[in-house]
């Protein structure tokens, strides 16, 4: 990859920790991950002020918005030093998530104790606040491009995402969609009649789609569309939550803001059950695949998806009457 790497200074690292907790290095490695996930908290202007001292050798000033000075790269580096600092176990894993302050990852011995508690609060909340009779879903892995960081072995900071398999195919195949959409029938965005205007919260957004007349077709083709990746979705999760292999894939990329990404991907709840947090990327390695079976894996189901589209906007056309107006569950 022709990004630089990121790699903190775990010296500065010991000396903060020092700073925060002169004891800190007198627990066992347990407390110390324990703790140390609520520094960036509870020290919040102890620790800007060293890093931006030490590393970026800047001052800084209390109360004002330091980081706005800090260019992209040197914003990078802070988000490593932080992760370096607050992140527990050996690759420094910390979630990139809004999380309360006494959020304790050590609570939970493998990635997938983690991921069912996860899955059983969205089924309530969907419960609670649901309008309509829900029928729950029994569990399946439910990683759902997680947002994480953390340090590789080589003490190399990543930003990272957590899939299950089913969600990492099912987000390429929509993508895939959405411009294959496109293709078959042309459209864009155009502004409203609304648009902008002053509101007593603020400023609508007023923009509608124009496919040069055919907007219910192409209503009619992106529902059926969704339709079908929501099925595959369903099908292809539970495919691998039977199948009893343990799977991992890497897929490292650099993306267009110029941050390493090293996302995982773990095929179903198994596989979860055998990762941990304080030996992630070990765990992970012990499972791991090969790329390319990954890549196999989405070629084929995206020559179904365009077999499905290509059925479909045929029909649309020829057999859908856009004067009629079905009503759809919501």
């Amino acid at each position: 990859m022709s990004q630089k790497a990121i790699k903190p200074d775990q010296t500065i690292v010991k000396r903060l920790l020092m700073l925060i907790d002169p004891l800190f290095f007198s627990y066992d490695q347990r407390k110390q991950d324990r703790v140390r996930q609520a520094y960036n908290y509870n020290h919040d202007d102890l620790i800007n002020e060293f890093l931006f001292k030490h590393v970026f050798n800047l001052a800084f000033e209390a109360g004002e918005d330091n980081e706005e000075r800090l260019s992209k790269e040197q914003q990078h580096l802070f988000n490593a030093y932080t992760t370096a600092l607050g992140g527990i176990g050996q690759n420094a894993f910390r979630f990139n998530e809004m999380l309360p302050k006494d959020f304790d990852l050590t609570r939970y011995s493998t990635l997938h104790d983690y991921d069912l508690e996860e899955f059983k609060y969205q089924q309530n909340a969907i419960k609670e606040h649901s309008s309509e009779t829900y029928a729950e879903k029994p569990y399946r892995l439910h990683l759902n491009h997680n947002w994480i960081r953390m340090i590789d072995d080589e003490g190399c900071f990543y930003y990272s995402t957590q899939s299950s398999l089913a969600h990492y195919v099912n987000d390429k195949l929509s993508e895939h969609a959405s411009k294959r959409i496109d293709q078959l029938i042309p459209h864009r965005l155009v502004e409203g009649p609304d648009n902008e205007k002053e509101v007593e919260s603020g400023y609508l957004w007023d923009f509608i789609v124009d496919a040069n007349g055919l907007e219910r077709q192409l209503e009619e083709l992106k529902e059926r569309s969704r339709d079908y990746l929501n099925g595959i979705y369903d099908q292809l999760n539970e495919a691998f939550d039977q199948d009893p292999e343990c799977a991992v894939y890497f897929d490292k990329t650099e993306s267009g803001c110029d941050e390493l990404h090293w996302d995982v991907i773990i095929k179903n709840a198994q596989t979860a059950k055998r990762i941990s947090f304080q030996s992630y990327l070990k765990d992970c390695g012990t499972f791991l695949k090969p790329t390319e079976e990954l890549e196999d894996l989405v070629k084929q189901e995206v020559e179904k998806l365009d077999e499905f589209l290509n059925d479909n906007v045929k029909d649309v056309m020829e057999n859908f009457d856009p004067k009629v107006t079905r009503l759809r569950k919501k």
